[in-house]
């Protein structure tokens, strides 16, 4: 009987469409593996659109290689806007192109697990509205070898939460057709720092479901050419402690909201209101600033988190 409807699922999977959004900038050494992992996750027709940064490695070459023998649906190879990380993916959020039942960003030196885009296909197939998917991350270092997991979260996720941190690395998000027209719409309107902290705020604004699995379904490779490091290594503990002390967290919230602001109309009126108490609780300091964070409700999903959530509002820091 189970491998009956593991059959029937097969099926019904391979009527499904994904589009994997790729941003690439010297990504040569590692691109083949990430590439040839998404080959295998799952029976799906699959089209890959990547958007390179202006690499000056064999990064081209390199993907040219790998769509000469692409066989899962179509891969295509663009110029990104050579302005960073976050503008190449915000460029391929705006291509109107880029369509599919399930839409999903991928980095360029990480590996999916071959159950990956099947859970998310199980996941958001349980809903009609807007919906993300995203899980958990396995750390690898270059050779391969496991070194740890990202944090796992118990909260629900939410725009209260959104506001303040980003519960998923963007290599694991994914997001049905819905959601995906959303971000389009609102990458549209405005620039953000971080592509995936970005959709988690935007789609938690509107409303959308957020599908959060506790076991990790891709390996994060931790390498010297990274953009952001595993969220719960010391390293990046360190770098969020001396991002407040520095004023770097103030720059990305005013980031934040000057592009909520831009969609504003997209959100819902418990997201307008909760905005509107963000702004509140950053305009004060000390005790004042403590009491209007702890009346709106805005949390973080660890103690260590609130902690500094905490630390960041009585400072004036946030």
């Amino acid at each position: 009987m189970t491998r009956d409807m593991d059959r029937h699922n097969d099926l019904f999977h391979r009527d499904a469409s994904i589009a994997i959004v790729m941003a690439t900038y010297n990504g040569q050494r590692f691109l083949r593996d990430q590439v040839k992992s998404i080959s295998r996750a799952g029976p799906f027709s699959i089209d890959i659109w990547a958007s390179d940064d202006g690499s000056t490695d064999q990064t081209v070459e390199v993907l040219e290689q790998e769509r000469s023998g692409w066989d899962r649906g179509r891969f295509t190879i663009m110029d990104g806007p050579r302005r960073g990380f976050a503008e190449n993916f915000r460029s391929l959020m705006c291509n109107p192109k880029i369509d599919g039942d399930l839409v999903a960003f991928s980095d360029q030196d990480d590996l999916w697990h071959p159950d990956k885009l099947r859970e998310a296909f199980t996941e958001l197939s349980k809903t009609d509205g807007p919906a993300m998917f995203c899980s958990r991350t396995r750390a690898i270092d270059e050779n391969g070898k496991a070194v740890g997991l990202s944090p796992l979260f118990s909260s629900k996720p939410g725009f209260r939460n959104a506001l303040v941190e980003n519960i998923a690395s963007g290599n694991t998000m994914v997001f049905n057709r819905a959601a995906w027209e959303l971000l389009r719409t609102s990458a549209q309107r405005c620039v953000f720092v971080y592509h995936d902290w970005w959709a988690y705020i935007l789609l938690t604004g509107v409303g959308a479901t957020v599908r959060y699995a506790s076991k990790p379904l891709v390996d994060y490779r931790q390498h010297g050419g990274n953009a952001i490091g595993l969220n719960n290594s010391m390293f990046r503990k360190l770098a969020r402690i001396r991002a407040l002390l520095d004023g770097e967290l103030i720059a990305v919230n005013d980031q934040n909201i000057r592009s909520l602001e831009a969609n504003e109309d997209l959100l819902s009126e418990d997201a307008r209101q909760t905005l509107a108490c963000f702004r509140r609780v950053r305009s004060l300091i000390g005790s004042a600033a403590l009491s209007a964070l702890v009346k709106s409700g805005i949390y973080r999903q660890t103690r260590y988190g609130m902690a500094g959530l905490y630390a960041a509002a009585a400072l004036g820091r946030l």
